[in-house]
C-alpha cells in the first residue's frame, strides 16, 4: 500500500463521519462563488462540531503523515510550524500539532477581506511549515497562503487536508500535497449542466 495514503478502514470510517453528519452530500448544488453547478458538496464544520468526529478525522490523518515517512524531511533545529488558512483548519492544526509533536501553530483570520497572520506573528527561515486545510476547492486560498509563508523565508515542507477535490493534484511548486480523502466531483456551467435538463432539483449554497 502507499503509505502516503489513509488505509481502506481510515477512508470507511472518515467517509462514515462526513455522511452521517451530512458533511458530505450528493445531489445538485450550485456555488455562490463560481456559479458552476456540481454533483457533490462539502460542508466539514457540520463534522467538527462534535467533538469526537473532529479528534477522529484529524488523528487518522496525522497517522497518514506520520506513516508516510515526510516527517523525515522536517530538519531538528528547525522550529516545525503549522499553519492553517481556513477557520475549520484550526481544529485540525491543533489536534495533527498534538500528533506530530509541532512547535507552534498559526492560523490566518481575514482581514479586509483578505487572509493573512495576525500583527506581530513572525516566520522565518528557522520555521519548517506544514500548510493544513478541511478542504481544498481551487486551491486559490492555499496558495496564497503557500505564498505569503514564502516571502518570509521560511519553508514549506507539506500541504494537507482532509478533503481535495482538485482532479490529479499532488504537488504544489515541488511541495507534496497528501489529503486523507480525494474526491473527484463533476462540475458544468448552468448553460450545459446535464443535471438541470433531468430536472434535477438545484440546491444553492454559499461557500463562506
Amino acid at each position: 500500500m502507499d503509505d502516503s495514503r489513509a488505509t481502506s478502514e481510515e477512508t470507511k470510517q472518515a467517509w462514515q463521519i462526513l455522511t452521517s453528519t451530512g458533511a458530505y452530500r450528493e445531489g445538485h448544488f450550485q456555488f455562490d462563488k463560481t456559479g458552476y453547478h456540481y454533483d457533490k458538496f462539502f460542508q466539514l464544520p457540520l463534522a467538527y462540531q462534535y467533538t469526537k468526529n473532529a479528534r477522529i478525522l484529524s488523528v487518522t490523518l496525522s497517522r497518514m503523515i506520520r506513516r508516510s515517512g515526510i516527517l523525515a524531511r522536517f530538519q531538528e533545529g528547525k522550529t516545525f510550524t503549522i499553519v492553517t488558512p481556513s477557520d475549520v483548519g484550526i481544529p485540525i492544526a491543533f489536534w495533527a500539532g498534538e500528533v506530530l509533536d509541532a512547535d507552534r501553530i498559526l492560523w490566518m483570520p481575514k482581514f479586509e477581506g483578505e487572509r493573512t497572520f495576525h500583527q506581530f506573528v513572525e516566520l522565518s527561515d528557522q520555521d519548517q511549515v506544514m500548510i493544513v486545510t478541511d478542504i481544498m476547492f481551487s486551491g486559490e486560498q492555499v496558495k496564497n497562503a503557500y505564498d505569503k509563508i514564502k516571502s518570509t523565508g521560511a519553508s514549506v515542507v507539506l500541504i494537507t487536508s482532509i478533503v481535495d477535490r482538485r482532479k490529479e493534484v499532488h504537488e504544489y511548486d515541488g511541495v507534496l500535497v497528501m489529503p486523507l480523502l480525494k474526491v473527484n466531483s463533476e462540475r458544468h456551467s448552468p448553460e450545459e449542466c446535464p443535471m438541470c435538463e433531468e430536472g434535477i432539483e438545484l440546491t444553492k449554497v454559499q461557500l463562506g
